[in-house]
């Protein structure tokens, strides 16, 4: 792969299905269930400096990476089923402007987005069916204090424990979507959008908060 991108290479797409994993290691496990990331990134990728959008996805091992340098990165999609040590990749990116976040219940337990990013997209539904242990997992916690960012897509499903949100202002369009549990975190990400133009809330978190007065007639 370095003799692949060493020539200057500025946008990378890396993706790694699971159905390449070996039939025999897979003997055994719940019908769906993917198993644990097998597939370990050169090290280099990471330390590229004419890379300007980066996009890792499927089961990568993030076991290798130990420092990240990214200086150019303003593009940053990252879509892995398995553990992602989001403090480490996160800091070598000075200029980050847009980052989608797909994660599932084994990342680590807190998230804290870089305060450069203008746009961002997190999904945190699971990338594969969970297994009857993972169903009430819940451990991941997102912090959000980010005055540049402009644009918010949010799915906020139930493999998200806490949720803090500062500085959003600046925030100009806003895409909401809580699972019904999580419904009661939604006043105050509304109280913090308060410059907000475009704001597109799924319909089923307004059936949720929004209590009948009438009854149709029978």
């Amino acid at each position: 792969m370095h003799c692949v991108i060493r020539y200057h290479v500025q946008h990378l797409h890396v993706s790694l299905d699971s159905s390449n994993i070996d039939p025999d290691f897979s003997f055994g496990l719940p019908q769906g269930y993917v198993p644990s990331p097998c597939y370990s990134l050169p090290h280099g990728i990471f330390s590229y400096i004419y890379l300007v959008s980066l996009t890792l996805e499927g089961v990568i091992s993030f076991q290798n990476v130990s420092s990240v340098h990214l200086p150019a990165l303003r593009i940053l999609k990252l879509s892995i089923d398995g553990v992602v040590p989001f403090d480490r990749i996160f800091s070598g990116y000075p200029i980050l402007e847009e980052l989608t976040l797909n994660f599932n219940v084994r990342n680590e337990s807190k998230i804290i987005v870089p305060n450069s990013v203008k746009r961002l997209t997190v999904d945190s539904s699971p990338l594969f069916p969970p297994t009857v242990e993972e169903v009430e997992i819940e451990e991941v916690e997102i912090e959000i204090d980010t005055p540049a960012l402009k644009y918010l897509s949010f799915y906020f499903s139930s493999r998200v424990r806490g949720f803090t949100v500062n500085n959003l202002h600046n925030v100009v369009d806003a895409r909401l979507n809580f699972e019904n549990k999580h419904v009661y975190y939604l006043p105050r990400l509304l109280n913090t959008l308060d410059r907000v133009k475009w704001l597109r809330l799924d319909s089923s978190m307004i059936k949720t908060l929004i209590v009948p007065t009438c009854y149709p007639s029978r």
